[in-house]
């Protein structure tokens, strides 16, 4: 009984271990994003991040198989080879997920917000996994690539193809701020919108003021003409908040 129960508590312990090897990426990014470094710097912690998790991976994979076959006699160790090698067998396809990811982000640095080509497939990154990218289409679609996928691809960071379609509108604020700050603000607005133009910046221009506002033009460029309204609105929030903070001034 001594010896059953011992058997299982080195499992559960290597369970355990394993689980913080998964949430270790997620959490490590965090903690990189939240250092008050450089750009430059940052980027080298997130190209290092990867050989980490694969020598941790490694130095797990070699524990395992200690704890599982110390004390064990030559008889039981047939069983529990073949046991372990079915296990890896099914586990293979998220191991070599696991393995190709670390080896393509310690090659470059994937950010939610940019956008991607693999092979044929195009799309704007909403999240970055241990085992898969998953990527946002024209039509909202959501669709994850495995690394292992991606690997025997060309990948390419670009904007998507026939992309940055201009849109123009205006927008009134109280005149409670400076124009350049005003305009300073609009433009962050239009940029910060996960569809917005990487490459084309947004054009702002006072075209009208009064003693009580200022009426700016705006051209923004969105990366399809279904996102026009969506990088508009996304300006017209900044707006109202401008507006709610020139009311509590007053």
């Amino acid at each position: 009984m001594t010896a059953f129960l011992e058997f299982w508590l080195r499992w559960v312990e290597v369970l355990a271990v394993g689980l913080a090897l998964l949430i270790f990426d997620p959490v490590a990014r965090r903690v990189i994003n939240a250092l008050r470094v450089s750009h430059k710097q940052t980027a080298r912690l997130r190209r290092l991040l990867p050989l980490v998790e694969i020598g941790a991976w490694t130095v797990y994979g070699v524990w395992v198989a200690q704890r599982i076959f110390e004390n064990r006699p030559s008889t039981s160790l047939i069983p529990l080879a073949a046991i372990g090698a079915v296990v890896l067998l099914g586990a293979w396809f998220a191991v070599r997920d696991i393995i190709g990811g670390a080896i393509l982000r310690a090659e470059d640095v994937y950010e939610p917000g940019e956008w991607l080509r693999v092979g044929q497939t195009e799309g704007r990154i909403r999240r970055v996994g241990v085992r898969s990218i998953e990527l946002e289409m024209y039509d909202g679609k959501r669709l994850r690539v495995p690394y292992s996928g991606m690997a025997g691809s060309a990948i390419t960071k670009a904007e998507p193809t026939g992309s940055a379609t201009a849109h123009s509108f205006q927008v009134s604020v109280p005149r409670t701020l400076s124009v350049a700050e005003v305009k300073t603000r609009l433009q962050r607005a239009a940029r910060l919108s996960m569809w917005a133009s990487t490459t084309r910046s947004p054009q702002v221009e006072l075209v009208q003021h009064t003693p009580e506002t200022l009426t700016f033009g705006l051209t923004v460029y969105s990366l399809h003409p279904d996102y026009d309204l969506d990088v508009e609105n996304a300006v017209r929030a900044a707006v109202q908040s401008m507006r709610e903070g020139g009311h509590r001034n007053t």
